[in-house]
């Protein structure tokens, strides 16, 4: 009888074993993977760039790092949310990932244009004139952020919490082989852009693999008409802002300031009122920012006020039938 238990024990320990080599190694080498990019991306403005571009390209991926707050959380928050659903049926998953990926795009997307929209503005208060070209590598660098759409940040949390960091690998070893081929030959004809446009087509070509395994395989599906309503109203709010850089002549600080007020009051009007964002689903993202607490205290009084729009308008008209 002895005997028999201490041949399952060996057993059970033998499989765990099996799973957690077979779950973390494609995670470990996709993370090395990773971890190559940066040095390599030095290695490579070195070749082809001067020390000024070098400098400029730094200060602005400084900036990078306000976008990294918001996303952050979010990612850390959905592996374990998609590791609870693993056993779940693939229409509870598929459900669940639109939803995430909407409000992703919701927060990264006006974000990275509001950067955009102010990148020269940013550059010269952190860092002064001298950083002419900082602003121009800053706004291309925040275009690997409209890609948000199509699962850029969210992908590795669906495919590692759904045990599958094989395809995690798969999706790396693509976007850094293709980078490590592009990257030289951009730079060397276009500088740091032709650097940062290597990235974006790397990133760009890595996640759309993600996005047709997601498809394929898990019967993910994208929210397309809210993602587009999400780039449109992103875009369009930014109008006044640019109208206020434009005329008014106060200082940058607060022309920053104020600028980066009315383009938040002008996007958090228009989202509710083009119906980008329904009620229920305000709901729903109040619900999930609880268990994010650091953007719970900013977000949710911006949730807050988007009800009050929403109640304030009447109810969608039903389709003719």
């Amino acid at each position: 009888m002895q005997r028999t238990l201490k041949t399952e024990e060996k057993s059970s320990f033998t499989h765990d074993l099996k799973i957690l080599i077979g779950y973390g190694i494609p995670l470990y080498i996709s993370i090395l993977l990773t971890g190559f990019v940066l040095p390599y991306q030095n290695l490579i403005l070195a070749m082809f760039t001067s020390d000024t571009d070098i400098g400029n390209f730094k200060a602005a991926t400084n900036f990078i790092a306000l976008i990294m707050v918001f996303s952050m959380p979010i990612r850390t928050t959905l592996l374990p949310a998609f590791s609870k659903l693993n056993s779940s049926t693939s229409k509870k998953i598929g459900e669940f990932f639109k939803l995430a990926n909407k409000y992703t795009a919701m927060l990264v997307v006006p974000i990275a244009v509001l950067i955009m929209t102010f990148s020269n503005e940013i550059v010269q208060i952190v860092y002064g004139p001298t950083f002419q070209s900082a602003p121009l590598f800053l706004s291309i660098y925040c275009l690997l952020y409209l890609l948000v759409g199509i699962g850029y940040l969210n992908l590795a949390a669906l495919f590692n919490g759904l045990g599958e960091t094989r395809i995690t690998l798969k999706r790396s070893l693509i976007t850094v082989s293709l980078f490590a081929v592009l990257a030289p030959l951009s730079a060397q004809i276009y500088s740091v852009q032709g650097l940062i446009i290597a990235f974006l087509i790397s990133s760009t070509i890595g996640t759309y693999y993600g996005t047709h395994i997601a498809r394929t395989k898990f019967k993910i599906e994208f929210d397309t008409k809210s993602i587009i309503k999400i780039y449109l109203v992103s875009i369009i709010s930014s109008f006044p802002a640019l109208l206020l850089l434009q005329f008014a002549s106060i200082p940058k600080l607060f022309n920053v300031a104020a600028g980066g007020l009315l383009y938040l009051v002008t996007y958090l009007t228009l989202t509710p009122l083009t119906r980008t964002v329904t009620y229920s689903e305000l709901e729903k993202a109040t619900d999930i920012l609880k268990e994010i607490k650091p953007l719970n205290l900013i977000i949710k009084p911006l949730i807050d006020y988007q009800k009050k729009i929403l109640s304030y308008l009447k109810p969608a008209p039903k389709p003719f039938k």
